[in-house]
């Protein structure tokens, strides 16, 4: 049996609330809007924490439903991490990736950086710089300005499908 105004309002009023008719009706109208749009936008919007430090910032904001594009940050699951990584576009089909036998990596002439090979002394993996190449289509390259970043540098995260990729990204803090 549904209750009647005054009864919801004398439920209310007990817990510290007191409301009219017409303030109960808004402020249902006002909770079930909240509440879709919450449910709305959990879908549609992911706050989410760097387990790392190769960006400056720890918290992100991520759009799953938005394509990024070169520039924009992004965030993919990585096999050998056994995590998620969030790291820049910096490279896309046609950029060619290129060394210079000292660790620097270059993507179209510009250096981005150098790579660090050495084995994990406590898990035993060794990270191996790509391989120069030009970036095939529905792939990019990935990176972080940190220098010690576990980026495209490397093989093991290497050119990363487009598919791949977990929407955009924004840096918050």
């Amino acid at each position: 049996m549904p209750l009647k105004a005054v009864e919801k309002t004398t439920w209310l009023r007990l817990k510290g609330f007191k409301l009219d008719k017409a303030n109960l009706k808004n402020g249902l109208w006002g909770f079930g809007i909240a509440f879709i749009s919450f449910g709305m936008l959990s879908e549609h919007v992911h706050f989410i924490k760097s387990p790392t430090d190769s960006l400056k910032q720890s918290y992100f904001v991520q759009l799953p439903n938005i394509k990024p594009r070169k520039g924009d940050l992004t965030v993919v699951y990585n096999g050998f991490y056994k995590g998620k990584i969030i790291k820049r576009i910096i490279g896309v089909a046609g950029d060619q990736i290129s060394t210079d036998g000292h660790g620097n990596i270059f993507i179209n002439q510009q250096k981005i950086g150098r790579t660090h090979e050495h084995t994990n002394m406590q898990s035993g993996l060794t990270l191996t710089t790509i391989k120069p190449q030009i970036i095939p289509e529905g792939r990019v390259f990935l990176h972080s300005p940190h220098p010690r970043s576990f980026d495209s540098r490397y093989q093991e995260v290497g050119l990363v499908p487009v598919s791949d990729l977990e929407g955009k990204v924004f840096a918050v803090v």
